[in-house]
């Protein structure tokens, strides 16, 4: 085992060496990286990435990826910083991984959770992964000297500055959630019973900022929380235990600016009915010879976000950045990397709107609240280059973007030959899409490509080489289906239109070898995917366990609740195989 002094005295080598570059070439250059077997790289995860008892691992390649390798990274010292030593060679990139700690093998199919393929600055070694992030969420390079580590936050109680931790009871309940813009008594605040303590099953509270809220005990041995977002509108909801939520744990919207009174009610199985109610005016009325105040509004500022230059900004495992697209008078210019789809939420994801539906190749769109939306929340689609965006705020809640660029998306649309005459509709094919061959094929930053795997006459026979996970879309891209959820080891699940399940969004999980697929066009629009395997390979796969997009935990995941789906999903699972596929339309 290393020594945190051989630790030390290697992080110093490596700091001259880095300075000595410096001086002689007087940049700070981020090509390859060269290695001679003693270089060593540091991780520091986030609260979210140290869930589950997650191991670590850094993947390293050249060009395509060829050479490439894989390192384990420990912290043996427990400083919270991960190290591993590079082996030898000139390495292009590296991606941290967040890894399945059942399995010892590093491969794609033991990976969680990924960074961005990064490349290293010669003058840095450590990369911290951004807060509240999971997969490709940013984050940042910085020296790291263990000789003089960072000063951990001080626990000195300061006025203003101090969170006060209260021991709860374990036979209370009290409320936790993202309160006041921040995790309250969960997360990172998780030891924090917090002091929305139930008396008699009612607690009174009044929260200056939206707030997303939820039920623990005392002692953290039980959480609470809705399964599923259930909008914005209601007041009254039913808690589940966490552990017997299937798809995605929430909590219950309570706006900002008024003092209200929840009530608890055990149902006697497990669950609780979680209400509340005005605590001035318990019946929602108010006396129409009372005469208050006027108030000034409060501002509202509003963003961009969606999959934009092939990545989820400001949504789905991004939600909580509000991000650098903020209106200033209406206006905005961006710069697209690459053909983007936007929407537009508001501070502190208050309220998200979107499209209804899929518009095609327009510079002008209606935005509508997507709790009005549901499964037809769309985004408009931008091209890749310099934008200019003005948006208009409508007195009926909804808003008007539209744009001005030099170039136009260039996603093929087809329109009537002759208005005069009727035209036959639009054929519409289906692929299947995912990481296939350890990288992202028709998702991700290859979502424009339809690629090879398409439905034809109902079937499809793929052989995978390892344990492989799928979805379909549609021709350029117009829809995206999902199942709702992480199924598990199923042999037929029924997928949803992505418009309308959000961060639930997974896939199907195929075993490895020869398998035969049918897919079923029902009337909802949601799709039937099943297959048969027809032989399995010779030797045994290894085994691995995939959690869901998100392990699950006995503390939920703190996730802000979201109504806006992504039009392309995000982080992929791997997908293998040689595919030929067919479509089966019963309707």
């Amino acid at each position: 085992m290393k020594s945190r002094t051989f630790k030390k005295l290697t992080a110093m080598m490596i700091a001259v060496m880095l300075v000595f570059s410096m001086c002689v070439t007087g940049i700070s250059a981020s090509a390859a990286a060269v290695s001679d077997g003693t270089r060593v790289v540091y991780l520091k995860p986030n609260s979210k990435w140290l869930r589950d008892n997650a191991r670590f691992a850094v993947y390293m390649f050249i060009g395509s990826g060829t050479p490439e390798a894989w390192t384990d990274m420990s912290d043996e010292d427990g400083d919270g910083y991960y190290e591993a030593t590079l082996p030898e060679g000139e390495w292009d990139k590296v991606i941290f991984c967040r890894m399945d700690p059942n399995s010892t093998t590093n491969g794609w199919s033991t990976k969680w959770n990924q960074t961005l393929d990064l490349d290293i600055p010669d003058d840095m070694n450590c990369y911290t992964v951004k807060d509240a992030t999971w997969d490709k969420g940013g984050g940042e390079w910085s020296l790291y000297d263990p000789e003089n580590p960072p000063e951990p936050p001080s626990t000195e109680a300061t006025e203003g500055t101090t969170k006060q931790v209260i021991t709860g009871d374990p036979d209370s309940y009290y409320l936790f959630g993202y309160i006041n813009n921040a995790n309250y008594a969960c997360e990172e605040d998780s030891e924090n019973a917090g002091e929305y303590k139930f008396v008699d099953n009612q607690v009174t509270a009044k929260f200056d900022a939206n707030s997303y809220v939820a039920v623990k005990k005392g002692d953290n041995s039980s959480w609470y929380m809705t399964d599923g977002w259930l909008g914005e509108s209601v007041t009254s909801a039913l808690l589940k235990n966490t552990n017997d939520i299937a798809g995605e744990a929430n909590k219950l919207f309570v706006p900002a600016g008024v003092e209200v009174t929840f009530t608890l009610v055990d149902n006697g199985d497990d669950t609780f009915t979680l209400s509340y109610a005005s605590a001035t005016d318990p019946t929602g009325t108010t006396d129409p010879t009372e005469v208050t105040e006027p108030t000034e509004p409060v501002a509202v500022d509003y963003y961009l976000f969606g999959s934009i230059n092939g990545a989820n900004y400001g949504c789905a495992e991004d939600y909580e950045n509000m991000g650098d697209y903020k209106f200033v008078d209406g206006k905005l210019t961006v710069e697209f990397t690459e053909m983007s789809y936007v929407g537009v939420k508001t501070t502190n994801n208050a309220a998200w709107y979107m499209t209804d539906g899929w518009l095609g190749v327009v510079n002008e769109a209606t935005l509508y609240n997507t709790s009005t939306l549901g499964e037809n929340a769309n985004k408009l689609v931008v091209p890749a280059g310099v934008v200019n965006f003005t948006l208009v705020v409508n007195d009926d809640n909804t808003l008007t973007l539209s744009y001005e660029s030099d170039v136009v998306p260039t996603i093929p649309t087809e329109g009537p030959k002759d208005p005069t005459e009727p035209t036959e509709p639009v054929a519409v094919d289906y692929y299947l899409f995912g990481s296939i061959n350890g990288a992202d094929y028709g998702t991700g930053a290859d979502y424009a490509n339809m690629g090879d795997y398409k439905f034809v006459n109902n079937e499809v026979t793929a052989t995978f080489t390892e344990t492989s996970y799928v979805g379909v879309k549609t021709t350029d891209n117009g829809t995206w289906y999902m199942t709702d959820g992480w199924q598990g080891e199923v042999t037929e699940v029924t997928l949803y239109n992505t418009a309308g399940l959000g961060e639930t969004a997974n896939k199907l999980m195929v075993p490895a070898g020869e398998v035969k697929f049918t897919l079923t066009v029902n009337d909802d629009d949601t799709l039937t995917l099943s297959y048969t395997v027809l032989s399995q390979p010779t030797t045994e796969p290894v085994e691995t366990t995939v959690p869901a997009t998100e392990p699950v935990t006995t503390e939920p995941a703190t996730t802000e609740p979201i109504t806006e789906p992504t039009t392309a999903p995000s982080d992929e699972v791997s997908v293998f195989g040689d595919i030929n596929l067919a479509l089966a339309d019963n309707g």
